[in-house]
C-alpha cells in the first residue's frame, strides 16, 4: 500500500497520517508504545524521511506515551 500510494504521487506525510494510530498487538520501543506494525512504519518514515522525533508528531504535537 505504501509503495503503491508513493508511486501515485501521495506524500509521505499523507501515507503517515493514514498509518498512524491503527492498533493491533501494540508494543513498547524505548519507552514508546507502538500500536501495530504500520504504526511502527508511521514513526519510521515520520522519523527517517519527514524528520521528525520520537517526541512529535507531523501536526507538531507530543507523541502520547503510556506510563
Amino acid at each position: 500500500m505504501i509503495s503503491m500510494a508513493l508511486r501515485l504521487g501521495a506524500s509521505v506525510e499523507m501515507v503517515v497520517q493514514q498509518l498512524r494510530g491503527i492498533t493491533c498487538c501494540p508494543a513498547w520501543d524505548n519507552g514508546v508504545q507502538v500500536m501495530s506494525v504500520p504504526d511502527g512504519v508511521a514513526r519510521v518514515l515520520e522519523r527517517h524521511i519527514v524528520g521528525g522525533t520520537n517526541d512529535q508528531n507531523l501536526s507538531g504535537g507530543p507523541v502520547l506515551q503510556a506510563g
